[in-house]
Parts: C-alpha cells; structure tokens; sequence
C-alpha cells in the first residue's frame, strides 16, 4: 500500500491501478512535496475527508473529465449527471 497506515487514506494497489486508469500519475504525486494522502477535517460538515496532492489531482481530473463542476461564490462542487453515471462504472461510487 502506498501512503503510511497513520495517514488515514493508505492506496492500495488495485486504487493506485483504478486511479492510474483515469489519467492519474501517482508516481509523479508519490514524488512531490506535499503528502500523497492525509485525512482532513472538513470545517463545514465536521466529517473528515481525503486531502493531499492526490485528492488535488484527483479533484482537477474530474473537473477536466466534466464529472464535476463548481459552484459559483463558493467552494461547493456539483456532481454532473455524466459524472455521476462515471463515477458509478470506474470506482463504484453511487450517489
């Protein structure tokens, strides 16, 4: 597994394959300076949440895929109807 088991948010194989396949370098984010993963708490919803230079590549990928969008004035994202049926098929994420 990739990422300390004190991080939280350890990757597993398999993620690490899964996440490649969407355009994902983990090498190049294992290779960077910010932590790969770490747990953080979200101040808003009080619920931890992934963070690190993976969740920021990540979060930048769906953006690029339209799967995601932002919301105007504020840091809010939506969850488009493409990328919700995507984001169901690659990581069996149903919402």
């Amino acid at each position: 597994m990739i990422g300390a088991p004190s991080d939280g948010f350890p990757l597993t194989p398999f993620g690490q394959a899964r996440l490649g396949g969407l355009g994902l370098d983990i090498g190049a984010l294992e290779r960077g300076r910010r932590a790969l993963t770490r747990p953080c708490l979200d101040w808003t919803e009080r619920r931890p949440h992934l963070a690190g230079s993976l969740a920021a590549a990540l979060a930048a990928r769906l953006l690029e895929l339209d799967w995601i969008r932002r919301r105007t004035d504020t840091r809010a994202l939506t969850i488009t109807d493409t990328g919700r049926g995507h984001l169901r098929a690659e990581l069996g994420i149903n919402l």
